[in-house]
């Protein structure tokens, strides 16, 4: 159990004044040894438990005498046993989030305080003072901060994957960020090379290819050589010669298998290797690797990667159920993870998946994160650019039909997720699942103008439009159709997202103006729910929406449907913009402007309806209030579910 005490306030009260030359002794004994001592026995009270606990304030009482400040031992003894008691009264009072906050594990707590952070509200919570160096961060330093000082950064993304926040941190992080953070944060395997004395035999690898001409550099070394442990099995006997020596020559192998490697080979290589070999490496087996070294140096000989050793599958049982878990989910729709951003994006999601996989306690080692970062590079399609290097290019027209091409051959590729086989049947099981997912990206059809429509679900769905239109008899598909024309002045007939979200190809006006009445108690439901939830009287809001509903282009009806259909435009869009912070109280004009008139190319299936969206002005505060997070489930379109993603500005 780890702890951490936010300040310290000694308050001493001395009946004898002379007791009062003890107090400097009492300060450092205190200040050397309390929080240990703390430590130890609240996990003797307590036992293992990976919940967070904040308490805002606790006071204790001890009481000391003159004699106790001859052993700091026992002035921190007994305010230790007096803080751990008053501690665990708190725990057992009835919770008050205004004196003490529990989190499930760090895990959560960490989640939580991101999700605020994005929501713009964490520093206005007590609780979160463990964070508090990070204030004067941006959001996106603070969120890397907060990653980089948690134990394991990989579950705390699994917690923001599985609120649907992880997106909104790939939109502030670039995905080669958070795999910094969560490469660092992986535990090494149980077999891993660090610690065990066979760093001396990759040196030996790495000096021999120098010798050969193979020309590798500092951070391709550490990157292959983390591969390499996360692939092989490394046991080795430091009492045999020969077994030394074929490690050497199976991490050389290795190396000149991966494409970087071989292009660095330079052609004039010398026999310094020999010389190596006759001394700074004498204790190998050199006559026996020197037979093999030159088969490598040959022409035609083992450069070639079909001649590189065969790799052991290492992944141990749990670690593959974690890969046949994530395939799973895939297969059944349960998880998407999108190929087109890159291999860099599609590991953090993949990391991100594996997490949700973990046992209370268990963590995500080098070797399964290794495992994950060659189904990622495997699935990679090679002609998406990487443009600014972030792994998380934007996608433009080009790229999508270069996208469609990758997903029906790629023979390259194929190979590249056949060779996975080798690090665990379970990697290569799951690329195979993955590239067979239906890619949003890859199956976006026609444009529409009115792409808004779909981002404003969710304040239809929250003012309970349909169930209101059919309590107030008003046809739900000639109303959708009004709103439409309110809010972008289409062409009839619409176009095909336009008419699925209107369940008609264009608007009835006739059969709104026979149920005018009904459109006026629509209203007037709205308008008492809407002051109900913002905690304003009705006479206010309707004065506030007076002003909003003076729309320029009158709509093809009569002027009092016009009005009541106008009205009924501004209460969805107050209610749709209710959680955008600092712009919940614009004009219906300009939450249009900025956030709603946009493009986008749809892709429409059978059970999934997804946007790929222009930019709009305000989009990083829809993306901070969870605007572009999925919807589940549509009644009025077929119970279908709707995904966004935010196309980049097209590339030159």
């Amino acid at each position: 159990m780890h702890h951490r005490i936010g300040s310290l306030h000694l308050h001493y009260r001395v009946r004898d004044a002379s007791l009062g030359a003890h107090v400097p002794a009492f300060d450092r004994a205190l200040q050397g040894g309390l929080s240990e001592a703390i430590a130890a026995r609240i996990s003797l009270q307590l036992g293992h438990d990976a919940g967070v606990v904040v308490i805002r304030e606790l006071a204790a009482s001890v009481v000391l005498a003159g004699q106790d400040a001859m052993l700091d031992s026992r002035i921190v003894e007994r305010v230790c046993r007096s803080s751990v008691d008053a501690l665990v009264d708190t725990l057992s009072d009835p919770p008050s989030s205004d004196t003490l906050m529990r989190f499930e594990d760090e895990a959560a707590f960490v989640g939580a305080f991101i999700v605020d952070l994005l929501a713009g509200v964490a520093w206005e919570h007590w609780y979160y003072g463990a964070f508090h160096r990070h204030r004067g961060a941006s959001i996106g330093e603070a969120i890397r901060g907060v990653l980089e000082d948690a134990t394991d950064p990989a579950r705390v993304l699994a917690w923001l994957s599985r609120r649907g926040k992880l997106e909104a941190i790939l939109a502030l992080l670039r995905a080669s960020e958070l795999l910094d953070v969560l490469q660092a944060g992986a535990q090494a395997p149980a077999d891993s090379i660090e610690g065990d004395g066979t760093d001396a035999l990759s040196q030996a690898a790495f000096a021999l290819l120098d010798a050969l001409g193979v020309a590798i550099s500092t951070d391709a070394r550490a990157d292959l050589l983390r591969r390499f442990c996360a692939t092989h099995a490394v046991a080795v006997d430091w009492r045999d010669r020969r077994a030394l020596s074929g490690y050497v020559l199976r991490l050389m192998q290795f190396l000149l298998a991966d494409g970087r490697v071989a292009a660095s080979r330079v052609a004039n290589a010398s026999d310094a290797w020999r010389t190596l070999l006759d001394t700074t490496f004498d204790w190998l087996d050199g006559e026996w690797l020197a037979g093999r070294i030159e088969a490598l140096a040959a022409p035609g000989g083992a450069f070639r990667a079909s001649e590189a050793a065969r790799v052991h599958s290492v992944l141990s049982p749990r670690q593959s159920r974690i890969l046949d878990a994530i395939a799973t989910q895939v297969r059944e729709g349960g998880l998407r993870i999108p190929l087109h951003a890159g291999a860099e994006a599609t590991l953090v999601r993949l990391i991100a998946a594996a997490g949700l996989q973990l046992a209370p306690g268990e963590t995500l080692d080098a070797s399964i994160v290794s495992a994950l970062e060659a189904i990622a590079r495997a699935l990679a399609p090679a002609s998406h650019p990487r443009g600014d290097g972030s792994g998380d290019a934007a996608l433009t027209d080009r790229d999508l039909d270069a996208t469609r091409a990758i997903a029906t051959h790629n023979p390259p590729r194929d190979a590249a997720i056949d060779a996975l086989a080798q690090i665990s049947p379970s990697a290569a099981s799951l690329a195979h699942v993955l590239k067979a997912a239906p890619d949003d990206a890859a199956s976006l059809g026609d444009s529409t103008s009115t792409a808004g429509l779909y981002l404003l679900l969710r304040g239809l769905m929250d003012a309970r439009l349909p169930a209101l239109a059919h309590a107030s008899a008003v046809p739900l598909a000639p109303l959708l159709g009004a709103l439409v024309h309110r809010w972008f002045t289409p062409q009839a007939p619409f176009d095909a997202a336009t008419s699925l979200w209107v369940g008609a190809d264009h608007c009835d006006f006739d059969a709104l103006e026979t149920a005018i009445e009904g459109v006026h108690a629509l209203n007037a439901a709205m308008t008492e729910t809407l002051a109900f939830r913002q905690g304003i009287d009705e006479h206010t809001l309707r004065a506030s929406l007076d002003a909003d509903t003076r729309w320029p282009t009158p709509l093809p009806c009569s002027a009092p449907l016009d009005a009541a259909l106008a009205r009924t435009a501004s209460l969805l869009m107050r209610t749709w913009a209710m959680w955008l912070r600092g712009v919940a109280d614009s004009s219906s004009a300009f939450l249009l402007d900025n956030c709603l008139r946009r493009a986008a190319r749809v892709g429409i299936t059978d059970d999934t309806v997804h946007m790929d969206l222009d930019p709009a002005p305000l989009d990083v505060v829809l993306r901070m209030a969870g605007y572009f997070e999925r919807i589940d489930r549509v009644p009025w379109l077929g119970d279908r579910r709707v995904t966004f993603a935010v196309r980049g500005p097209a590339r030159e």
